[in-house]
């Protein structure tokens, strides 16, 4: 079965009354990654009727992290493409497979990395401007690892056993919303404040190679 990650990037709202279309479409397989710019590809009839095939195909398994609420903002900012007016079919929540497993919430895609993946995922580019063409490598990188990165959670979650028939739904109302043991320093929940990268950290420049006192920053080269 051919399985598809799915995500999208908007700028942030401002003020009560603000609303910023959804800017991209993230689509990902286990070996490409699609960056899709909505507000030129949504005038285009072949990309709305190959976007409605995909996702009402329920031979094709769409994975992603709360989805629902992308697909509800996308139905408002393209209220012309109907692929966007649909429910997904074959569609499965991550967070929902894991706190069936886990019985408990992990936190959002950061928490689903350093617990199943052991890596931390860096979020700095998630409130940026995505409406600015073109976009910044750094964006392009984070768009295309929040998509990518849900394959490598899908698998893991896969190889433990999990039930991916879990839905959102059926999960008991007083399931504990975040892991109860973390780190008290950068709040990560794969390891505790003995073990953080953190304190180990140059105060100066955030690498951790070194500390503060010897930090090349510092370094005067004298010619």
């Amino acid at each position: 079965m051919k399985i598809i990650s799915l995500d999208s990037e908007w700028k942030t709202d401002l003020g009560l009354n603000g609303f910023s279309p959804t800017s991209i479409l993230q689509l990902a397989t286990s070996n490409s990654i699609y960056l899709i710019d909505l507000e030129i590809c949504c005038n285009f009839k072949d990309f709305d009727n190959y976007l409605y095939e995909v996702f009402t195909d329920p031979d094709i398994l769409k994975i992603g992290i709360g989805f629902d609420g992308d697909l509800s903002r996308l139905k408002q900012s393209y209220p012309d493409c109907i692929s966007f007016q649909i429910e997904l079919s074959g569609y499965i929540d991550l967070i929902s497979v894991f706190a069936g497993h886990f019985k408990y919430y992990p936190g959002g895609l950061i928490g689903l990395c350093e617990i199943l993946l052991n890596e931390k995922l860096c979020k700095l580019d998630q409130m940026s401007n995505w409406n600015q063409r073109p976009l910044r490598k750094a964006q392009i990188h984070y768009a295309a690892c929040d998509s990518f990165v849900c394959l490598l959670i899908y698998q893991k979650l896969k190889d433990i056993g999990a039930n991916m028939e879990v839905r959102i739904e059926d999960m008991p109302k007083n399931t504990p919303k975040k892991v109860g043991d973390v780190c008290e320093e950068c709040n990560s929940k794969s390891h505790f404040k003995s073990d953080c990268p953190q304190l180990k950290r140059c105060n100066v420049c955030g690498r951790s190679e070194h500390n503060a006192l010897n930090c090349p920053c510092f370094v005067v080269k004298v010619s």
